[in-house]
């Protein structure tokens, strides 16, 4: 009997009679490479032969998380593998539906699975109208990633289906946007579930709370990463300042229909939304006239700049005729005269400079004049130097130059050099910036190991430099703290600094909400003492499952981490290193480097890499495992120091992130990593 889900008959297209959807073998609709993971792994052989549409709901519900691909060798879930068997099955749609619909806590898999099948089969329309009604399932759901599991929610999950290109490891077909097939008439609009609330609100006569509403609404859209301003950057200087005018008049008025409204002495929360708005509205006036005064500066420089270096350079030519003119009569040079006026520097790539200042604010076609006017004036002070050291210091004023993160050709304004002398772009440098205050293996921001001050790129953020540098301050207070204390309010979650814990009852005090929590459980504050603290039951299961699974805890965070492939020293996101057999710190035990199941896996995988053909029981593979494995013990201190490129699709072992392309690989440990890991991460 031959077995329907087969890979040699499912994953052909020859011969194959049933249903097609869109136009092709459901089985075609996952990745070749994700196919044959699933084809080969164990539970696809032993769990998923001879399932029918009926049978397969069995299997469904012994499914404990949901998940693409896991582990450094990319296996695939149990889930994954059922959705590819429901592909290969193709069942009814009223079979689908009846998975989709079942209730309890012991059927959410299958929800969750007959969900993924829908967003992967059925119609446009049809993917709307089925998974939006689920986006009010809260239920909890784990997922399994490279990493370890994560705990997410049925309604995160549609969600990412109804907006993603890619879940579980699979490309999924572009859905197109609800609004088109809403002018199509096929979906009808969506209500939002507010719409009686905020019409009750409309028909409420003199209540101020729908002014305060839409006055905070007017404002939501406006938020932006690292400050609650409006982007005025792309206006020009009157549009921007009649803009800023307005905000500030709405401001005022809406602070004047406030008054006498509550106890004199009180201030509601409208009010003092409305306070911190006006000085945030001042601050971007402060910027914007400093913006003008730039441009001010450049314009000076493109139109003035000519008629000062001339003067300069007669004043600089008649002091050194008199000088010259008093050692021909043979009187002696005058001590106390003034020394020659000394030649300047040759403006460099440091951002403070009036063109790079001017990069923002001034239209390309303007910085590449600015550019060739200070070229003229530098080629005109330095007359007399040589001809290469003009052809060199032209050079540095020619053409465009590539970012190292985007490859994108960017105008020389629009370039930032890093200590390292690598060049990166204004919108890559915001970028890494941003990145390093939520993810503290970037921070502090750096390339290639040299931190970028902040100081360099401040001009460059649309934000006040105390600001950006306040923020810098507190994430290095943060990101430095070993056993930090978090705001135990779920819409808070701020950081809390040590400085506002207290020794004597442990318990922290959240300055943004003034939540207590204590510092010792991290939950709320209970005013025990460090033996009194209630156990958090779901943090101990978590934590006897890590026991179960032998996973080990960083002994600075107190992360969980799991080790599938590698030696056993462990450098955590916060940095700290530790063993990961004994979890004290490294190189203080006596523990082997490498354990020789874990070393064979990693030998195994790097042999996968270099010689695809050396199939599992190749004559020739078990010598090649053995060099591996032997470079790997030799070499397992390393800086990353020398890399070479690598074509194809291929997985960053550091950020999990997938390239299609290329990566890098380092010669001596043989690591993966994408090019954000090896310029700002490593």
């Amino acid at each position: 009997m031959t077995h329907r889900a087969d890979a040699a008959t499912a994953l052909d297209n020859r011969g194959y009679t049933g249903p097609l959807i869109r136009g092709q073998n459901p089985a075609l609709l996952f990745e070749t490479a994700v196919r044959d993971r699933i084809t080969d792994s164990l539970y696809w052989k032993e769990q998923c032969f001879g399932l029918n549409a009926a049978t397969l709901l069995d299997r469904a519900v012994d499914l404990s998380y949901i998940g693409g691909t896991y582990g450094v060798g990319m296996k695939p879930t149990p889930f994954l593998c059922l959705a590819f068997k429901l592909l290969t099955l193709v069942p009814d749609r009223e079979i689908v539906l009846e998975y989709l619909n079942s209730a309890g806590d012991e059927w959410k898999y299958v929800r969750a699975l007959a969900a993924f099948y829908v967003r992967l089969t059925f119609d446009p329309a049809d993917v709307y109208k089925t998974l939006e009604p689920f986006l009010e399932d809260a239920r909890k759901l784990r997922r399994r990633r490279k990493e370890g599991y994560v705990l997410v929610h049925m309604d995160e999950f549609v969600d990412e289906l109804l907006t993603k290109e890619r879940s579980c490891a699979t490309s999924l077909w572009k859905l197109p946007p609800r609004q088109l097939l809403e002018d199509l008439d096929q979906l009808e609009p969506r209500e939002s579930p507010l719409q009686d609330e905020l019409d009750a609100m409309d028909e409420e006569p003199g209540d101020d709370r729908d002014q305060t509403f839409s006055f905070a609404c007017s404002w939501c859209n406006m938020a932006r990463p690292l400050g609650a301003l409006p982007d005025l950057s792309h206006l020009d200087d009157a549009s921007a300042e009649l803009i800023l005018k307005l905000h500030l008049e709405d401001v005022e008025t809406f602070k004047q229909q406030r008054k006498g409204k509550q106890k004199e002495g009180d201030v509601d929360d409208g009010e003092y939304a409305a306070t911190l708005l006006e000085q945030d509205l001042h601050g971007l006036g402060t910027f914007l006239s400093d913006r003008r005064m730039t441009k001010s500066i450049a314009d000076a420089v493109q139109t003035d700049g000519t008629l000062l270096d001339e003067s300069a350079q007669q004043e600089q030519t008649a002091c050194e005729d008199r000088e010259l003119a008093r050692r021909l009569s043979g009187n002696p040079t005058n001590s106390n005269a003034a020394p020659p006026r000394p030649q300047p520097e040759p403006p460099g790539d440091d951002v403070t400079t009036p063109s790079n200042l001017a990069g923002p604010y001034v239209s390309e076609e303007t910085g590449h004049a600015l550019a060739s006017e200070l070229q003229r004036l530098q080629v005109t002070d330095d007359g007399g130097n040589n001809e290469e050291e003009e052809d060199t210091r032209a050079e540095s004023y020619r053409g465009d130059t590539a970012c190292v993160a985007c490859q994108e050709t960017k105008p020389f304004f629009d370039i930032i050099q890093a200590p390292c002398q690598h060049d990166y772009c204004i919108d890559c440098i915001r970028d890494l910036f941003n990145s390093s205050f939520t993810d503290e293996s970037l921070f502090p921001p750096k390339c290639c190991r040299t931190p970028i001050p902040v100081e360099s790129v401040s001009s460059f953020f649309f934000m006040p430099k105390q600001q950006l540098e306040q923020i810098f301050e507190e994430k290095k207070v943060e990101f430095s703290t070993a056993n930090r204390t978090y705001c135990s309010k779920p819409t808070c979650s701020a950081f809390i600094n040590p400085a506002n814990i207290s020794n004597n009852n442990h318990v922290a005090t959240c300055q943004k909400c003034y939540t207590l929590t204590c510092s010792l459980c991290k939950a709320a504050a209970h005013g025990g003492s460090d033996t009194e603290c209630p156990e958090d039951p779901n943090l101990q299961a978590v934590l006897d499952l890590a026991r179960q699974s032998g996973w080990q805890r960083c002994n600075a965070c107190r992360r969980l981490i799991e080790l599938n492939i590698g030696c056993n020293h462990m450098t955590c996101r916060c940095g700290a290193q530790f063993c990961y057999e004994c979890g004290v710190r490294w190189k203080e035990c006596e523990c082997p480097q490498w354990r020789d199941d874990r070393l064979l896996a990693r030998a195994n995988q790097i042999v996968d890499r270099d010689a695809p053909r050396l199939h599992l029981y190749h004559p020739a593979r078990a010598q090649h495992v053995q060099q591996a494995a032997n470079l790997l013990r030799e070499r397992h201190i390393c800086n990353h120091t020398n890399w070479r490129f690598r074509t194809g699709e291929h997985t960053c072992e550091e950020c999990a992130h997938t390239l299609p392309r290329f990566i890098f690989e380092c010669t001596q440990c043989r690591i993966l990593v994408c090019k954000r890991c090896k310029n700002n991460r490593l």
